[in-house]
This record gives structure tokens, C-alpha cells and sequence, in this order.
């Protein structure tokens, strides 16, 4: 089965980057602001940050988190933050709950906190980041547990995105077939079929598809116990 991460995660830290920079814009357009003490907080977790004091920055973001007020904007950027943080310490697992805290405030609001380009970016990050701590575990019940989340989230993902592209439709039925294939005796042949229609839909949008898709769709097959033509 090929891997999802074919690339380093680093890869994408611009996106979460992009994210937050997008957050300060979104913040104006949306009449949020954060409190004075945030504000003046944050240069000085910058420089600490920039000086490759990681631990500092993220001992002061942690008590900035505590003393703001829950479900504040305050709490929502200051996550972001510290997903930043623990992404350049390279604490992956670690960076997962303040993306699903920042994101869950968000979207709590009306209109959210984050602009949708950045909502979008994070929640695909977040899958990703799910898809990989599934890989890393050998703790069936956490493994199931992963497998669930980055479902729901590369979902969610879909509903928002204007349209799909490839790449995310093979990493999608990549988790799908995953899923499908916990336990390989009695392997879940309606994932399968699913895992199939996203195959199908990630080939039609690209002129010359990556040789994954029918790697995928040929496994797919041979679950469901059919015949499959090899491609031309």
C-alpha cells in the first residue's frame, strides 16, 4: 500500500503559516481583535521564537492560553501560535490539539474567527497529521480512533472547499482503503466501494493521472473479488 506522506510534513508548515498570517487580515474584515495583554505579548513570543527558543516561546503561549477567556478570539489565535511552535519543534502529535481547539472555536462563532481559506488549509493539515499518527501506533483501538477523525475531517474538508483536487482524492481513498483493511480477513467492502468512487473522481481531474490511482483502484478490486483490467 503506498504511504500517504510521500513528502516530509514540513512541507506543509507553509501552510499553517499562511493560516495565521491570514488570521490577522480575517480579524479586521471581521471586527475581532485581540486583548491588549495578547497583543503585547505576541512580539515578545516572536523574537523568542525567530531565536529558535522554542521552549521559551511555548512557556509563554502557554500562560497567555490560560489566562484568556474561554472560547475568546484571544484563545483561538494564541492556538495557532502554538501549533506553530510545535510544528518548528517538530511535535507533530503535540500540534494536533491546539488545531482542533483553534478550529473548534472558530467555528463557533458566527461569522468564524478564521477566514475559509485558512479554515481550509488547517482542516486538511489536521487530516494529514491524523493519518500519520495512525501510521505511527501499532494500538489497534488509537489506530481505528485516528482513522476515524481524519475521515470526518478530510470530509468536513470536502464541504467547504470550492472544488477537490487530485491529490486530495488519493490521499482520501488511501485512508478509505485503510480503513477498509484493519482487519484484512473481513476487509469492509462498503469502504471499498467508496474508496472506488473517489478513485474514479481524483482520475477525472487530471490529464495524466499518478499511476497511485490504479495501484489503489487495483487493490480496491481485489478485495471486492473483481476482475480488473490493467490500464493502458
Amino acid at each position: 500500500m503506498p504511504t500517504l506522506f510521500n513528502s516530509p510534513l514540513r512541507r506543509f508548515l507553509s501552510l499553517v503559516a499562511v493560516a495565521a498570517l491570514t488570521v490577522s487580515v480575517a480579524a479586521q474584515e471581521r471586527t475581532y481583535s485581540p486583548s491588549d495583554e495578547t497583543s503585547e505579548a505576541l512580539p515578545k513570543v516572536k523574537e523568542a521564537a525567530d531565536a529558535k527558543k522554542y521552549p521559551e516561546a511555548l512557556t509563554m503561549l502557554n500562560g497567555l492560553i490560560a489566562k484568556a477567556t474561554p472560547g475568546s478570539y484571544d484563545e483561538a489565535i494564541l492556538n495557532q501560535y502554538k501549533t506553530q511552535i510545535l510544528l518548528q519543534m517538530g511535535e507533530y502529535a503535540k500540534a494536533i490539539e491546539p488545531i482542533e481547539r483553534s478550529l473548534a472555536l472558530s467555528d463557533s462563532k458566527n461569522p468564524p474567527y478564521f477566514e475559509d481559506r485558512a479554515t481550509r488549509d488547517l482542516y486538511f493539515f489536521l487530516f494529514k497529521l491524523y493519518f500519520q499518527e495512525a501510521s505511527n501506533t501499532k494500538n489497534a483501538t488509537l489506530i481505528s480512533t485516528y482513522y476515524d477523525k481524519a475521515q470526518k475531517a478530510i470530509e468536513h474538508w470536502l464541504t467547504i472547499v470550492p472544488e477537490t483536487n487530485a491529490d486530495a482524492q488519493m490521499y482520501y481513498a488511501q485512508l478509505l482503503i485503510s480503513r477498509a483493511m484493519l482487519n484484512e480477513k473481513t476487509p469492509d467492502k462498503a469502504l471499498l466501494e467508496k474508496a472506488l468512487k473517489e478513485i474514479d473522481r481524483g482520475l477525472l481531474l487530471s490529464a495524466r493521472p499518478k499511476d497511485t490511482f490504479y495501484l489503489l483502484k487495483l487493490v480496491c478490486l481485489q478485495q471486492l473479488d473483481r476482475n480488473a483490467n490493467p490500464p493502458s
